[in-house]
């Protein structure tokens, strides 16, 4: 439960500290009846992951897979894109923030899973796209820190591999980070709830009880969509203060 009082539960709108009023969904409809009209109720807030693509990796696939685990990628060769972005531990790690081979870094590390359904890249949405995000981690000062100049020759040894699997494109630095991209864009994690939003499965009660506090407290007001958020950029200051020197998306935008 988040606290909500429940006369503002019962009026659908709630307001802490003088942030922006936060629609709660559901608030003022009639509790579940029946499986049926939860899974209903769901499906308008959530939606289910798809099934994994059956075979195994594409040639450009295969090749993302060899460069995320290479750790010539980076300014000392020993740190991998898997170095942190553990596939062992939900494609992030467990520390607070991530120290590459340049400076040390201030955030913690994004999970790599999932991304299929991603719209915006990086903490603070500042890259257009997934492959956009990964070529420019590889010369980030807080990341793989490779010079810019250097880049292409770290690559050389998948210059006949990767112009083979994309039809003869030019050798560019692109084509790196599209085929990691291709590589990660695979890595999805579909379970037993997104076989019930499907129509497959059952939950149990107390996992119906479960959604059900999670649809009527407005929890998918920000965690909605296929992955459960990080489809959008919001206030941190809906339900208390962040205290924190970092400004977020603000210190990109002055906003």
């Amino acid at each position: 439960r988040i606290g909500l009082p429940q006369p503002a539960l019962r009026r659908g709108l709630v307001q802490f500290d003088g942030a922006p009023p936060v629609h709660v969904p559901g608030a003022d409809r009639k509790p579940f009846v029946t499986v049926t009209d939860l899974k209903t109720d769901a499906r308008n807030w959530l939606s289910a992951l798809n099934s994994p693509r059956p075979g195994g990796l594409s040639r450009s696939e295969e090749i993302g897979r060899q460069l995320f685990h290479d750790p010539a990628l980076s300014a000392d060769g020993k740190t991998s894109c898997d170095s942190c972005h553990d596939l062992s531990k939900t494609g992030a790690n467990d520390e607070v923030t991530s120290d590459g081979p340049g400076k040390d870094g201030f955030r913690n590390v994004p999970s790599v899973l999932n991304l299929r359904y991603a719209n915006m890249y990086g903490w603070t949405g500042q890259h257009p796209s997934l492959e956009a995000a990964i070529c420019a981690s590889l010369t980030s000062e807080y990341e793989m820190a490779l010079d810019e100049d250097d880049v292409l020759d770290v690559l050389e040894p998948y210059e006949e591999g990767l112009v083979a699997a994309f039809g003869g494109r030019s050798f560019e630095v692109s084509l790196a980070c599209e085929a990691i991209g291709m590589y990660l864009k695979r890595l999805e994690t579909p379970g037993r709830f997104d076989a019930w939003l499907a129509g497959r499965g059952e939950l149990t009660e107390l996992e119906q009880q479960g959604l059900t506090q999670f649809l009527e407290h407005g929890c998918v007001t920000c965690h909605g969509g296929p992955v459960l958020g990080g489809h959008d950029v919001r206030k941190s200051l809906v339900f208390g203060v962040y205290d924190d020197d970092d400004g977020g998306i603000g210190d990109r935008t002055g906003s």
